[in-house]
């Protein structure tokens, strides 16, 4: 609700199942994960599903979260296709402005500044899951299929490594 009191859509009925689809398969490619790169400490989930499973899981909720990925990418090229490109999430000089407001506020130095359909901080979210589910799901193709880009060790636990790191953030 908006402080008018009118109902403001963030995200119409297919956004939000796409959106559901996503956070399962994030939830569980996090399980998994941890399992497969932890798996002494966790052993409880391995133990619980197996580990062909896990893999197999973890492989799954990869290819639905990179299937919803392509949902948003064909939204947003539709929507400059069609010029109703949705900018609302779309980080401006006034979102800069909002969030120095927001730091005076907490600061006691000023009142709580109003946002537009998204918040600073929701926007630098958007941009930063972005940016995230890019790599990951960039170097999680290198590291499911490593035969079509690496040829040594080094190079595969580098990208293991920023895989993980990237996971964990």
């Amino acid at each position: 609700m908006s402080e008018s009191g009118e109902q403001v859509e963030r995200f119409s009925a297919v956004q939000v199942y796409v959106h559901f689809l996503m956070g399962v398969a994030i939830l569980l490619l996090f399980l998994t994960g941890t399992a497969i790169t932890f798996g002494d400490q966790v052993g409880w989930i391995v133990g619980l599903i197996g580990t062909n499973n896990i893999i197999l899981v973890h492989v799954v909720s990869g290819v639905v979260l990179f299937l919803t990925l392509l949902y948003y990418l064909f939204y947003a090229l539709t929507g400059l296709a069609t010029g109703e490109f949705p900018r609302a999430w779309l980080p401006t000089l006034d979102t800069v402005r909002e969030a120095i407001a927001y730091a005076k506020h907490v600061l006691g130095r000023g009142a709580a500044p109003r946002a537009g359909k998204y918040n600073w901080i929701q926007k630098s979210e958007i941009l930063i899951i972005t940016v995230e589910l890019t790599v990951l799901t960039a170097t999680g193709l290198v590291l499911t299929f490593p035969g079509l880009l690496l040829d040594y060790r080094p190079a595969f636990l580098a990208l293991s490594d920023l895989h993980l790191v990237f996971a964990f953030t």
